[in-house]
């Protein structure tokens, strides 16, 4: 390069901070707090097609929907100061538990709890709404009769409202285990639903632009009318219904139980694996995984 182009390169000027700063303001603003944006407008009006062996563009936004309830509801759960007797500023965890866990932050404990209640809902309402009633077969039958060759099934979900949004919670978690979900349809005797698709439209008929879960007065009386048990789940009961192994007697055990110093007891809570209790009736010890439930 010979002295004449060095001094021209030189010589170019760079834009100055203002320059750029000017430039930069061209560029288009972000929508304003509170309108309408293409990302809103995305989650309206979903028409929904015949179900296929690839989920289709509405499948998916209604299912980034579905995500975006469970993310906001767990965030509620975590937030409610004094659920399941779990203050932030006053509950005690204490050390790690017998099973080596890292230690949980009061938040998580009161979600982990809450799903733990949600578990058990959803056990009920699946029997009630979805099996009603019919016999279940042993696992060994259904590899006699089938031995895993799952072919698709023409049947359908007759569901004529959707549960409350902690059961759904549950359900949808239960449908991402194909092979588990599969076996418990047939042992149900449901075996022309269990691949039946997702009951989108309904879903995104009771839930809003803003992520509300919207469910009907009606709805709420079906599912109270069919399990017995609230729409809410927090005005139910904090407690677990144990039967006992030895004498098939039942045991309430709370989910969580937090002593008078606000210390959290997990050999008293049954949502951890440290826990054991007594039988009232016949003395028998009572674990997590040695009571019969």
């Amino acid at each position: 390069m010979n002295a004449d182009k060095i001094k021209d390169v030189g010589e170019e000027r760079l834009p100055s901070y203002n320059e750029t700063i000017a430039s930069s303001n061209t560029t288009v603003p972000p929508p304003e707090y509170g309108s309408s944006s293409e990302a809103t407008q995305m989650y309206e009006g979903l028409r929904f097609q015949k179900f296929g062996s690839v989920p289709d563009k509405e499948r998916v936004i209604c299912h980034l929907k579905l995500l975006r309830l469970f993310y906001n509801l767990r965030t509620d759960v975590e937030n409610m100061d004094g659920l399941f007797d779990l203050y932030d500023e006053d509950t005690e965890l204490g050390d790690l538990e017998k099973d080596d866990r890292p230690r949980m932050t009061v938040r998580e404990k009161r979600w982990e709890a809450y799903v733990y209640a949600a578990v058990d809902r959803f056990e009920l309402w699946w029997e009630k709404a979805v099996v009603r009633g019919s016999r279940r077969v042993g696992v060994q039958s259904i590899k006699d009769e089938l031995k895993y060759d799952l072919e698709p099934s023409n049947g359908f979900l007759s569901l004529t409202y959707l549960p409350p949004l902690d059961v759904v919670m549950v359900w949808h978690a239960f449908m991402t285990n194909p092979r588990m979900y599969a076996e418990e349809c047939f042992k149900s005797r449901v075996r022309n639903i269990w691949n039946e698709d997702f009951p989108w439209g309904m879903l995104d008929m009771v839930v809003d632009s803003e992520f509300n879960y919207n469910a009907t007065n009606m709805d709420k009386r079906r599912f109270t009318e069919v399990t017995g048990l609230p729409w809410d789940l927090l005005d139910g009961t904090k407690f677990k219904l144990v039967e006992c192994f030895h004498c098939s007697k039942f045991v309430h055990v709370p989910l969580v139980f937090v002593d008078r110093e606000g210390v959290y007891q997990p050999e008293r809570s049954y949502i951890s694996p440290a826990y054991h209790g007594d039988c009232g009736s016949c003395k028998s010890l009572l674990t997590t995984t040695g009571c019969g439930c």
